[in-house]
């Protein structure tokens, strides 16, 4: 069952402290996504898996699921404008 985005969670990624899974830092960096279309659906979106972080960057990871803003409305994540 999906569970709201811990308040801490939403704090870091307005301050730009977060870290991106392998398949966002390829959005980001090769398709048409800037850092507020990945970081909106963290802020909306609900947790629906969480995790030990194995990389030890944080004590846990979460797989967010969330809409993301766009000017003509809103899209899932993952898909292009």
């Amino acid at each position: 069952m999906p569970k709201p985005v811990p308040e801490k969670v939403k704090r870091l990624v307005v301050a730009g402290r977060i870290s991106f899974s392998a398949k966002a830092i390829y959005q980001l960096f090769w398709r048409p996504f800037e850092f507020q279309d990945l970081a909106h659906p963290i802020l909306v979106g609900e947790v629906i898996r969480k995790e030990r972080d194995e990389r030890g960057v944080a004590n846990f990871k979460y797989t967010v699921i969330g809409q993301r803003s766009v000017a003509n409305g809103f899209i899932r994540q993952g898909e292009s404008p």
